[in-house]
């Protein structure tokens, strides 16, 4: 398929820009052609298969407010919070105490001003006097109140005053006629006066006067400042055949497109009869009510954004269609508009319609194929209650709709969606199959290397040939943990504030995709009637279809030449086809529908998001010591070994332990959910039974499941080496005769420890003049040793052994070349001390 079709984009379409020219030949002299491929060129689009391919995304228009030389005027459509340019500043009162702004918002006329932000605060209105306008019913402007009220991080804070001691803000928005300035700015400062020709009236711009009064107490630095704008009201409804401000998905697409300012500027959206009935479907699909699980209902699809001048139309409209899981066609002389909507078949076909061969892909690839879509919206909503500052990390608390803070209208994931238990299904199936599952685990059946099975919640792969009755278990050798095979798709919903509009455009998408099916039809003329997005039922008995719904997402019109000289050309259409079925847009809000904690919708605000799955097959090993890099120091420690989480929202693995039955639990700290192993090192004592517990973490809301807990393991391992010890006897060597040194049974005590080395006989060589000998057992754990000799024991001239690291020093022995020895070094560590004689 078209990267051109791939998701976000989805922009069917029946023809390229140079099948559309051959198809209507006064498009490549119209100004719109031109138009249309410079404004493609400067955005970075291409046309391809008549869809506009995949845009640069980088431009999101004024987020907070700035100040520049030259920028670019904004566009908003639909409500928005944003910030502004600052085209004119200055300090005036006797005082140079108060700062005036001119903040521009748009370029162009806009609905209303709903709401002014000052660092996240909301600006709450005296409702009268000067400044203060009501404009389609909502009241912006004039002199701040003198309440208190609530903001981010639970602050009070107080914007009021009397007259205009304290803020002031007066709007104008877009429609002011030259000339016109706003007299409180000309109060203040008489340079903002109109002055001959001169008028700074911004004309065309949406702005604002916005003066503060210096009080460091409630104005540290200069303040951020946002506003909520109701934006472009001057969007066509075909329905009424009126102009005025709206947030449906399809008026707003077709704006796109018919704006001669902002847009592609080509009415044809509008005055094509086909394309302008189907814009029409279109507005009243997206204005159809959905019910919401937790009670009422919003529009299907609605459509809220920013950008600025800079950004293309084809960039805006590749931003715009995921928002509905929308495409867009140009067919014969207009643009189509499609949100995303079951089509019921309206043509009927089968074998004896097809031309020529056809090809079948009946399976996309791995590398286009997703299991789980996932990503962001951008939330209206603001993280603190009224109440005491609670929230989440997610910026909601209870349900809570108050948009006082400053990172209201910010990117915010959306629950993922996936056809899984939290959905209302008994397993991931789809998951299960793109991770090669076979089935359930049984004993009774005999696995092969490689074969994939579920076993207690987890994904495991077999490691032996005819591997019979041998539980999956990460201790094992026989199986091994190999986790499932999470392929999401990652959608950036940027025009989209509702959290229930993602998810029923994420479940849309993904389940489009499981429609996998994908072929070229070589059809007569009769298939010429359709166009892209239509449904037709297609039996095929070679392929077992009866009534199969494919959906065409391509046409292409072809003439071959006759097989001989003389014979008339055949005409051809090629037909695009994608496997479809109504399932794909259902809706059910009960099940469907989750909350930004990921519950049920239908279960009302709750403050404890869904816990993720817990890890599997848990198993502790107690010894699993270490030696430190001194080469002395032995570390006690536990192995845990464990399967993943079998969902794709856990984000890290929790740990803790405890002495056996004590239930005073030491936190390990977390590990990352792609770790399934880890060592616990800390308080760890050598012969002390430990419990140990693991849990999974959704870092993003805290969110945590229920403990997987291993109980009474056996911390194992040697005594750390020391440094110093003493032997008993103080003297255990004796040359009994001239070739031998004889190592009596020796106890040594390594701090509270004390071991034991078994007597033994060392051989020399004959000495031909009385020599020392010094005689060392190399053991490295200092565990001794029981009943007979089993460590290596070295009688040698030299004292290179003598104190080092792992070997314990017995003595030094004056060997003669007669035997019986007359003179004797003590054993101990560090060196050895002389002794007299006897």
């Amino acid at each position: 398929m078209s990267k051109a079709i791939e998701g976000a984009a989805m922009l069917a379409g029946a023809v390229g820009m140079g099948a559309a020219a051959f198809f209507d030949p006064a498009l490549v002299g119209s100004p719109y052609y031109d138009k249309l491929m410079a404004s493609l060129a400067i955005g970075g689009i291409s046309m391809e298969a008549g869809a506009i391919a995949s845009a640069l995304l980088s431009n999101r228009g004024q987020n907070i407010t700035t100040r520049q030389p030259a920028a670019y005027r904004q566009i908003i459509r639909g409500t928005q919070r944003v910030g502004g340019v600052t085209v004119y500043q200055s300090t005036t009162g006797s005082s140079h105490d108060q700062y005036n702004f001119i903040i521009v918002l748009s370029g162009h006329e806009v609905d209303a001003l709903e709401n002014l932000y000052l660092d996240g605060r909301q600006v709450h209105w005296l409702g009268s006097g000067p400044g203060y306008s009501v404009r389609n019913g909502v009241g912006f402007g004039g002199v701040a109140d003198n309440n208190t009220y609530t903001g981010p991080d639970g602050q009070h804070y107080n914007f009021g005053g009397t007259g205009h001691s304290g803020i002031y803000c007066e709007a104008r928005w877009g429609d002011q006629a030259d000339g016109d300035v706003i007299s409180g700015m000309t109060a203040n400062d008489p340079q903002w006066a109109a002055v001959g020709s001169r008028s700074p009236y911004l004309g065309g711009c949406c702005y604002i006067y916005l003066k503060i009064e210096y009080n460091p107490n409630v104005f540290p630095s200069a303040p951020e400042i946002r506003l909520t704008v109701r934006g472009k009201n001057n969007i066509f409804d075909p329905r009424t055949s009126t102009y005025a401000f709206t947030n449906n998905w399809a008026l707003q697409v077709a704006d796109v497109i018919a704006d001669p300012t902002w847009g592609l500027g080509d009415a044809t959206v509008y005055t094509d009869p086909g394309a302008n009935a189907q814009l029409v479907a279109a507005a009243n699909i997206c204005d159809e009510q959905v019910t919401l699980a937790g009670g009422g209902t919003e529009s299907r699809y609605c459509c809220d954004y920013v950008c600025d001048a800079g950004i293309g139309p084809g960039d805006v409209l590749d931003t715009m269609m995921p928002g509905a899981a929308g495409r867009l066609s140009r067919i014969g002389g207009g643009w189509y508009i499609w949100p995303a909507a079951w089509t019921a078949p309206s043509f009927t076909f089968d074998k004896s319609a097809l031309t020529g061969p056809m090809t079948w892909t009946q399976n996309r690839s791995l590398r286009d194929l997703y299991n789980r879509v996932r990503g962001t919206y951008i939330a209206p909503n603001y993280p603190y209650n009224v109440a005491g500052n609670l929230y989440d990390s997610n910026g909601w608390y209870n349900g809570g709709l108050q948009n006082n803070f400053p990172f209201a209208f910010q990117p915010t994931n959306f629950p993922e969606y996936a056809e899984d238990v939290r959905h209302g299904f008994a397993s991931d199936a789809w998951l299960e199959d793109d991770s090669g599952v076979e089935g359930a685990w049984s004993s009774a059946t005999t696995y092969s290397v490689g074969d994939v099975v579920i076993y207690s919640g987890g994904i495991w792969k077999s490691l032996q040939a005819s591997n019979t009755n041998q539980t999956p278990n990460a201790a094992g050798s026989t199986w091994w943990a190999a986790g499932a095979a999470y392929l999401p798709k990652e959608l950036a919903l940027r025009t989209t504030l509702s959290v229930s509009q993602a998810q029923r455009v994420a479940k849309i998408t993904l389940l489009r995709n499981r429609q996998q099916g994908s072929g070229t039809f070589s059809m007569s003329l009769a298939a010429w009637q359709m166009q892209p997005c239509d449904v037709m039922s297609f039996s095929f008995p070679e392929l077992n279809w009866t009534n199969k719904a494919l959906e065409v997402v391509s046409t292409h019109f072809r003439v071959e030449a006759g097989a001989s000289e003389g014979e008339a050309p055949a005409v051809r259409i090629d037909l695009g086809v994608q496997e479809t079925d109504s399932s794909v847009y259902t809706w059910t809000p009960s099940t469907d529908e989750l909350t930004p904690y990921d519950l049920p919708a239908g279960a009302g605000p709750s403050t404890s998001p869904r816990a993720p799955s817990d890890p599997t097959s848990l198993t502790v090993t107690g010894n699993a010591y270490v030696v430190s890099t001194d080469g002395v120091t032995v570390v006690p420690r536990l192995a845990l070994s464990w399967g993943a989480p079998p969902d794709a929202i856990t984000t890290q693995i929790q740990i803790q332990h405890a002495v056996h039955a004590s239930g005073n639990w030491v936190d390990d700290g977390t590990v990352s959910v792609a770790q399934t192993a880890a060592y616990i090192t800390n308080g760890i004592v050598a012969g002390t039974y430990y419990d140990v517990r693991i849990r999974s973490l959704r870092s993003t809301t805290g969110a945590t499941g229920n403990w997987v807990e291993v109980d009474n393991t056996l911390a194992a391992a040697p005594n750390s080496l020391q440094s110093s010890y003493s032997i008993n006897p103080q003297f255990p060597l004796t040359q009994p005769t001239a070739t031998s040194i004889a190592v009596a049974s020796t106890a040594a005590t390594f701090g509270s420890t004390t071991v034991n080395y078994a007597a033994r006989t060392l051989t020399i060589p004959t000495p031909s003049s009385p020599t020392w000998y010094y005689v060392t057992i190399a053991d490295s754990a200092q565990q001794g040793e029981s009943g007979s000799p089993t460590l290596a024991a070295t009688a040698s001239t030299s004292t290179s052994l003598v104190g080092v690291q792992g070997n314990t020093y017995l003595g030094a022995i004056l060997a003669l070349p007669g035997g019986s020895a007359t003179q004797i070094l003590a054993g101990g560590w560090p060196a050895p001390q002389t002794v007299q004689v006897q």
